[in-house]
């Protein structure tokens, strides 16, 4: 149980530079039984605007030596900190605790200027004596030597593990990130600044080395911790080695689903129809190459090894969950409904399997364009359910003509909602899963059934 405090009395701010003069220099002021802020607190003629923490592992590699010598009772930061508080606190009795970022206002209003040393060092860097008045609230994660933090980071690992296995698609970083984790390793080091998703590509090309680097923490992704250049964090592995190869990282990738384009039957479709043929095949491209799923994405004419399912609105199985496999969508443009059928010729031909994408049970309503069903494809890889990803990206005047023959209430009023709140929500296509995830919650969220509803409360439909 994470224990929640509030402190009132003497507080110190700090950050890395003077923590550093304090290790080489000694203590310009008495620390002994302050709490110690790591912050670089905004001041006004010696009013607190804003005094927000700072990340506490930019202290890491110092905290050990400067509990040493200064003796403070509490060290209050933002975020985990780990071998080097762990031993100070079990040597010296002192507790790290977690102030929320993001809250330096709230802060501001706790704490009040006394006095300013080392002015010379700047505003943030500056160490400044504060009186608080109930400041917190406080998180205490180290305490007596233990660490609760590294129970919470577990904890999350695995459920990010589970999440990241439960996945129907692999983008690079991801798979980077469930090949690591599987390791345990949680970081991993970059020669310049990177994000998950570039050092992704990089490590796929030119494979990963376990070996300890100091660095910079660029970002936290996927339970990984991207660090660059050199600084005092510290990485499990680096780029550019030979111990976890690229064929390695993507080996969660290669067997999941992916997308053909069949323009076997172009040469069916007039010189128009290949114009637009093409740049619905460029708008897919473009999709897979931003979500960085260009190694699951095809145009060809040829068939294709492997087990391949088309994508037929005239099949008579329905497309309930996505499975291993390519899909297969049809290279057709027919504005004039000259081609009616020709999917299904292309399938006999490849002699492969045909299903249908519906909207509850029925093609009415669901997209007719390349990039559409592209899209309904790639939200369903990401474990969206089938009926929320047409909805999601069905043009507005399919789902209206869907409502004009549709007989069904509960359907009617789900259609009618995403209507009229509705904007451009294909967007979320790109996004990360849990900002799609919101997305469908803030439009399909519906209220119960009538009969289950509570009399006290009105339909808000």
């Amino acid at each position: 149980m994470i224990e929640i405090t509030y402190r009132t009395g003497r507080v110190i701010t700090i950050r890395d530079v003077a923590m550093k003069r304090v290790i080489e220099e000694g203590p310009p002021v008495d620390f002994s039984g302050s709490l110690v802020y790591i912050a670089g607190p905004i001041v006004k003629d010696n009013e607190v605007i804003s005094c927000g923490p700072t990340t506490a592992t930019r202290v890491e590699s110092l905290i050990y030596d400067f509990v040493k010598i200064a003796r403070p009772y509490m060290i209050v930061g933002k975020g985990p900190m780990y071998e080097n508080m762990e031993r100070a606190s079990k040597e010296f009795g002192v507790k790290y605790g977690v102030f929320p970022g993001g809250c330096g206002a709230l802060a501001a209003k706790r704490l009040r200027v006394i006095d300013n040393v080392r002015p010379e060092l700047g505003m943030p860097e500056s160490i400044r004596i504060m009186e608080s008045i109930d400041f917190g609230p406080i998180a205490i994660v180290i305490k007596e030597g233990k660490n609760v933090m590294k129970d919470v980071e577990k904890r999350a690992r695995l459920i990010f593990e589970r999440m990241v296995f439960r996945m129907r698609f692999f983008p690079p970083e991801a798979a980077l990130a469930a090949e690591l984790l599987r390791r345990g390793y949680d970081s991993i080091h970059t020669c310049s600044p990177m994000s998950l998703a570039e050092a992704a590509n990089e490590a796929v090309k030119r494979g990963i080395k376990e070996e300890p680097r100091r660095g910079f923490l660029k970002e936290v992704e996927y339970g990984i911790r991207v660090i660059s250049l050199r600084g005092p964090e510290e990485a499990s592995v680096r780029l550019r080695g030979e111990d976890i190869s690229g064929e390695e990282i993507m080996r969660y990738a290669r067997d999941a689903p992916g997308i053909i384009i069949d323009t076997g039957f172009s040469h069916l479709l007039t010189e128009k129809e290949r114009r637009k043929l093409g740049l619905q095949i460029n708008l897919v491209k473009g999709l897979m190459r931003r979500l960085r799923w260009e190694h699951k994405f095809i145009v060809t004419e040829e068939p294709i090894e492997g087990k391949v399912i088309y994508l037929d609105p005239s099949a008579d199985e329905e497309l309930k969950e996505p499975e291993r496999g390519w899909y297969v969508i049809g290279g057709i443009v027919d504005k004039g409904n000259r081609l009616s059928g020709i999917t299904s010729k292309l399938a006999e031909r490849r002699e492969a399997k045909r299903v249908k994408i519906t909207l509850f049970g029925n093609v009415i309503g669901v997209t007719n364009t390349i990039v559409g069903i592209a899209r309904i494809l790639i939200y369903m890889f990401r474990g969206v359910p089938k009926d929320v990803a047409v909805l999601l990206t069905s043009p507005r005047r399919a789902l209206k003509h869907r409502l004009q023959v549709e007989k069904d209430e509960e359907i009617r009023r789900i259609i009618e909602r995403l209507l009229k709140r509705r904007k451009n929500l294909t967007e979320y296509a790109e996004k990360p899963i849990e900002t799609l995830s919101k997305a469908l919650l803030d439009v399909l969220r519906l209220r119960s059934p009538r009969s289950q509803r509570p009399r006290s409360r009105p339909s808000r439909l």
